[in-house]
């Protein structure tokens, strides 16, 4: 998949914000919407 910029959006890009999002350092986030989009929604 890719936006206006032709920045192909891959895996590794997904993983890497599940991978903050289970980790510890982000046990105060609660209840947020979080894109992982290169910026398409900014």
């Amino acid at each position: 998949m890719a936006h206006a910029d032709r920045i192909a959006v891959n895996t590794g890009d997904i993983a890497g914000a599940v991978a903050f999002l289970t980790s510890g350092d982000a046990r105060w986030i609660t209840g947020q919407k979080i894109s992982v989009d290169g910026g398409l929604t900014a």
